[in-house]
This record gives C-alpha cells, structure tokens and sequence, in this order.
C-alpha cells in the first residue's frame, strides 16, 4: 500500500490551517531542514556550530509535534544542508563523521528515519577499498535508524569539479546498496522523468534491490501533475510517495533561490488541492 507524505519546513509550521489539513488528509511528514552549513564542515569547531544550529530547527518541530499529539516515529528527516558529502577523511572531520553525528542526535529525540543522498568519492582513492569503507560506513548507520539513500543523478552536472569526483549513481550506487539494511530512493526529477523513473525502478527491482520510497517532483520542485503520477503508478510501486513540490510552474528553482521569496511558492489552499487529488488517485 501506497503511503504518501509531503516536504514541510519551520515555516509551514506557522500556517495552522494548512498543517491542520495535511493532519485531516492523513499526509505524512518529511522534515525539509533550512539551516545552512558552512563549506568548512570539516573543521570541527565549525561542523559543531552547523549542528547546534539545526539541533535548535528540529527543536521548533518537537515542539509542534508535542504540542498536537503528532506520533514522532511516523515522521522522515531529509538529508540537511545541499546534495552530497565527501564520506573519505581530509584534514578533521569527514561528512560521515557529521552524518553520523547529525542522526545520532536525531536518534536521541527518536528521530529515526531519514533520507540520504549519495556521497561522492575520491577519484585519486582506489575504488574497491573506497566502496568497501563507503558500504561499512551506511551499514553502520542502518545498523540503528531507518535509512534510505537518495540516488542523486541529474544534480550531479551541478555540483562543479565532477570530473574530479566519483559519483556515486549507477553501478556504484547499485553496489553501495547490495545487501544492506539501506533501501534505495528514487526522485523523479534526478532520474530525468516518470518514465526514467519508472524504468530505473525495474532495473533496481530485478537486481534485488527494493525501493522503499519515490520523491515527487520535476524541474526542481514543481509538482507532477495528475497525468504524470497516475503513469507513475501504472508501475505497480508500493511504499511511501514524498511530494517535494512547492514551487509555481511560471517560477524556476533559480530565481526562487535569489529571492527566497513567497511570490514564488504556490499557497496553501493550492498545494492541499493538489494533495487531495493524489490522493483520490491513490485510492
């Protein structure tokens, strides 16, 4: 069975209507964490600050989520702060060492599902001992929390210096996930469109990985539309369905990041039409 969930951030969190419709409608909850961090995450002292400031975001969402009654272990936590990390050590800390800090936080607060996106690697490191610490290092992870792993692909041409990195995407993102307790994730838009989603799928399937979970969105979050995710579906996938849409499809994820601005989020009342029909074709 289908279960679907949407993106919410802190500011959602101030419109009560719309949070009391998404409650109604029986939507879950995938926490979109706003706070920055710093391009010095590897230095301790920064990578401690990062953290204490995202402590003090997820602390606005406890104290919601107590305040209505909201069972917390139905609620996913996305990856903070951009589309990858380097998991191979430098000079401090790695980004599994701030992962893992990251999640065992959240694991305190019981916290416990959350989705990653695929680290990258180091191109000077040989790759067999690379994916060998890369895959020691996720079952480490998914040896106490609910972990799925996002593969990143289109956003992969936007990341700078790929030629010096190891992407982890396809073959590598395959063996990365071959028998571990980490499930894969697919995302519409990373996959390039419903029909590369769907076929991915297949792929993945037959080579006995299960997708646990698809992120709804084309064009950097701009909601499929009707069509699209009743195509998406013909697939026969069961498991949880995130939409990531929030953007208005006259507005590009470009100028909404200069802005920051409202103007370019669809309202409340359009996104809750728009939940409401997914779910009519979910049933």
């Amino acid at each position: 069975m289908n279960k679907l969930y949407t993106s919410v951030t802190k500011h959602d969190l101030r419109d009560e209507r719309y949070m009391y419709d998404l409650q109604e409608m029986g939507i879950g909850f995938e926490l979109a964490l706003l706070t920055t961090l710093s391009d010095q995450l590897l230095v301790e002292e920064q990578a401690q600050y990062d953290l204490d400031n995202l402590k003090r975001e997820l602390e606005f969402f406890l104290k919601y989520f107590e305040r209505i009654d909201f069972k917390i272990e139905q609620v996913r936590v996305h990856q903070p702060g951009g589309y990858m990390y380097a998991w191979f050590f430098q000079n401090g800390l790695c980004g599994f060492e701030w992962l893992r800090m990251f999640i065992d936080y959240c694991g305190s607060v019981s916290l416990k599902h959350h989705v990653l996106h695929t680290p990258f690697g180091q191109l000077r490191r040989d790759e067999a001992d690379e994916l060998a610490d890369y895959r020691e290092k996720l079952a480490c992870l998914a040896s106490r929390n609910e972990i799925e792993v996002e593969e990143i692909i289109a956003s992969n041409n936007e990341i700078g210096e790929v030629a010096k990195r190891r992407l982890y995407h396809g073959r590598l993102y395959e063996e990365l996930l071959s028998e571990q307790a980490a499930q894969p994730l697919l995302d519409v838009h990373e996959c390039g469109s419903v029909f590369k989603t769907m076929a991915r799928l297949q792929e993945l399937t037959k080579k006995g990985l299960n997708v646990s979970a698809i992120h709804l969105q084309k064009n950097k979050h701009k909601f499929l539309t009707q069509t699209e995710l009743s195509t998406l579906l013909e697939s026969g996938f069961q498991g949880a369905l995130i939409n990531e849409g929030f953007l208005r499809d006259d507005v590009s994820f470009t100028e909404y990041l200069k802005t920051k601005g409202t103007i370019c989020l669809l309202a409340p009342e359009q996104k809750v039409t728009i939940l409401k029909e997914y779910l009519a074709l979910l049933k």
